[in-house]
């Protein structure tokens, strides 16, 4: 059986996962919004709109290889 001190690790081990993930899932549903915002302007995409999908895909994959390494 797992001590007490065990169980508190593997409970804030878990918890920093699940909040990663709940941060790709956030991404993910921006760069939909963003897609769909796109699809209705017709490509003309405003210049703030451009860099926020640059900054979401960079974030995006970051907190991607991140999850993969916590996983490991």
């Amino acid at each position: 059986l797992l001590t007490e001190e065990a169980m508190q690790a593997y409970r804030r081990a878990f918890s920093g996962l699940l909040r990663v993930r709940w941060q790709q899932q956030e991404l993910h549903n921006a760069w939909q919004l963003l897609t769909r915002f796109c699809k209705r302007t017709r490509g003309k995409i405003p210049d703030p709109v451009q860099y926020a999908c640059r900054l979401r895909n960079k974030i995006a994959g970051f907190v991607d290889i991140l999850q993969q390494h916590l996983q490991v």
